[in-house]
């Protein structure tokens, strides 16, 4: 698992209810990446919130949404690799995604 923190709770869609929708400035831990093909961009399973079918079309949370520290970032570059066999530069992954101080 990777720790992270949410940076980003605004927009949350009408489909997922309050409970399990993130918040801004809470941890959690992402436990498997995703490529989300309809936006193009990295998402995640978070260990604190499954989503269901009932929440459909959402069944992840987006890469840009979390801050990492940077130890952190660099096992989640390895997560990505592992999950996906999907390559993924760092510059990309600042780009998706917010450095944090422990």
């Amino acid at each position: 698992m990777i720790e992270c923190i949410c940076i980003d709770d605004k927009n949350r869609p009408n489909e997922i209810p309050i409970d399990k929708w993130i918040k801004e400035g809470d941890k959690y831990h992402v436990i498997y990446t995703w490529f989300a093909h309809n936006q193009k961009e990295l998402a995640f399973d978070l260990y604190e919130i499954q989503l269901t079918e009932k929440e459909y079309p959402y069944e992840h949370f987006l890469a840009k949404r979390f801050g990492f520290t940077q130890d952190q970032l660099l096992k989640l570059i390895q997560m990505i690799e592992e999950c996906s066999k999907f390559n993924i530069s760092m510059d990309e992954l600042l780009k998706q995604t917010e450095l944090t101080k422990s």
